[in-house]
Formats: C-alpha cells, sequence, structure tokens
C-alpha cells in the first residue's frame, strides 16, 4: 500500500528535474552556465526519457538473489534487515501486479519504490558510462541529470535542488523557502543588533566604573 500511495510518482519527480535543469538553462545558473549556448529542451528530454526507460524495464531480482546482492549492513539491526527485505517483497508484488495490469511502474511508483528494490545501484553506472544505450544523448545533460536523481534518492533534506524533484507543489516550496529566508535574515539582523547593543552597554558600563573609582595623588 505504501508504494501505491507514494507521491509523487517518478514520472512527475522525473518532470520536475526536467522543469529545473530548463530553468537553470534560461536563467544562466552558474552550475550549467556552460551549457547555457548549446543544450536544448529536446535533448533534455531525450535524456529523462532513458532513465525513466530504464526504471520501467528493470528487472527485478527474486528476494533470495535480491538478498545475496544486497548483504546485511553491518550497521543494522536483524530487525531491520527483516523489515528491509519485507519493504522489498511488498515492491516486487506490486511490481508483479504492475505488469500485468500493463502498468508503468514511473506511473505506479514513487521514491519509496526505488529506495527499497535499490535498483537505482544498478541504473546508474550503467547509464553513466558510454554505450549503445547513451549514444546519440548529450553526456553533458545525461551526467546532470543523473546527479541530481542520485541525490533526490539519498538527500536527508535541505533546500536544494535535488529536494525539488520529489516536492508535490514547487511553486508552493519556493514561497515557503522564500519566507523561510527572510525570517533567518531577520533573526540575524535581531541578534545583532542585540550583541551590538549588549556591546555598546558594556563599554559605557565600564567607562562609568572608571570613572566612578577614587583617584588616590601621591604627594611627596
Amino acid at each position: 500500500k505504501e508504494f501505491i500511495e507514494d507521491q509523487p510518482k517518478i514520472d512527475a519527480a522525473v518532470k520536475n528535474m526536467i522543469s529545473q535543469y530548463l530553468a537553470q538553462i534560461q536563467t544562466g545558473d552558474e552550475h550549467t552556465a556552460t551549457a547555457t549556448a548549446t543544450v536544448s529542451a529536446q535533448e533534455v528530454i531525450a535524456a529523462a526519457r532513458l532513465i525513466l526507460k530504464e526504471i520501467n524495464n528493470f528487472t527485478l531480482l527474486d528476494p533470495v538473489e535480491w538478498g545475496q546482492q544486497y548483504p546485511q549492513d553491518e550497521s543494522s539491526s536483524s530487525v531491520d534487515r527483516l523489515d528491509e527485505i519485507a519493504r522489498y517483497k511488498a515492491a516486487l508484488y506490486m511490481k508483479e501486479k504492475a505488469d500485468a495490469s500493463g502498468l508503468k511502474a514511473s506511473k505506479s511508483f514513487g521514491r519509496k519504490y526505488l529506495i527499497a528494490t535499490r535498483m537505482w545501484s544498478v541504473i546508474l553506472p550503467r547509464l553513466s558510462e558510454p554505450s549503445d544505450l547513451t549514444a546519440g544523448l548529450s553526456n553533458e545533460v545525461l551526467k546532470a541529470l543523473l546527479d541530481v536523481f542520485s541525490q533526490s534518492l539519498s538527500t536527508g533534506g535541505g533546500e536544494g535542488d535535488a529536494e525539488l524533484v520529489w516536492c508535490q507543489d514547487i511553486p508552493a516550496e519556493l514561497r515557503a523557502r522564500h519566507q523561510r529566508r527572510v525570517a533567518a535574515a531577520a533573526d540575524r539582523e535581531e541578534k545583532y543588533k542585540r550583541e551590538l547593543a549588549e556591546a555598546v552597554q558594556g563599554v559605557e558600563q565600564k567607562q562609568m566604573d572608571e570613572d566612578s573609582t577614587p583617584r588616590v595623588e601621591v604627594i611627596e
């Protein structure tokens, strides 16, 4: 159930990524400045389509084989491992149901499906090297999309581009980010004013203490 209800779906996330990349090119973002004059929307869309194609065509392993390919992490407990395997089996079951219904994985599932199956650890290196799969695509664009998508799957929060990939309402999130930045700036200004006032008060108090201290003149 968690895989079906997970939003946004992979398709929508990839569309978000395309929109972000094209917007960066149009605005001359520093990370895409070298691509501004040469990259077309068609090249970006073609690279994104390949990513979706690989996700949709990916064959999930039998749970036993999957367990062998991805052994238990030393830092995880036996309970964590059992939960990890259970989630993989659930993802496999939902994928088989989607296949039987003629539905694509990218339209049926979201980020949780990719994390549970770990398929990206196989897809990423496959698309990172020049091959027949990537022939005719812009290596620069494909690498940029792969980098952002990879970050989006491992991100733990923050306000970078990767976090926007799986955002359901980007305009609302951008407005919220702006409001948080404005509030943070106001807090910094208030803190500066308070510290400055305390420093000035400290200097004035020191001066007053010095002025009130009796001075003893020594007469020879």
